[in-house]
């Protein structure tokens, strides 16, 4: 059981204009699950937590920066 997280605001308005829409490309497509900013007031962003090990971490930071540079915009 974590005895705690970060939290990290990805500023998505470069990449896309719906939020909920790109986090939900992003998991079909990587299996790496982000929250949409809607979710906590910050629509434009995605939340990420990092509560998981490093070597579950970095394999899906791997992903996110695929994911972006494949040009999924949405």
């Amino acid at each position: 059981m974590p005895g705690g997280a970060f939290y990290f605001l990805i500023d998505l308005c470069g990449v896309t204009q719906d939020s909920a829409k790109w986090c939900e490309d992003l998991l079909v497509g990587s299996g790496v699950a982000l929250v949409p900013g809607e979710a906590f007031s910050a629509p434009g962003f995605a939340r990420l937590t990092f509560v998981a090990d490093e070597k579950v971490l970095a394999p899906a930071l791997e992903q996110i920066k695929q994911f972006v540079a494949k040009g999924a915009k949405t």
